[in-house]
């Protein structure tokens, strides 16, 4: 994991439903999976369909947002 996160900025796509579960343990920092323990010294954006964000709590996205650099 180190290469992967010395980036400026990291972008995980993760759709469906099968991924909700996997989703909501490494957005609580669950360590016995790989995404739970990775940390990229830039930014990090997670692009989710609403079956994959419907695990993680609702206060931690918009529905419909997306955020973009000017």
């Amino acid at each position: 994991l180190p290469v992967l996160q010395d980036v400026e900025h990291a972008l995980l796509v993760a759709p469906g439903e099968a991924k909700a579960a996997m989703l909501q343990r490494a957005y609580a920092g669950d360590v016995s999976i790989p995404l739970g323990r990775y940390r990229p010294r830039g930014a990090w954006t997670w692009v989710l369909d609403p079956a994959a964000a419907a695990a993680l709590p609702s206060d931690c996205y918009e529905p419909g947002s997306f955020a973009e650099e000017t």
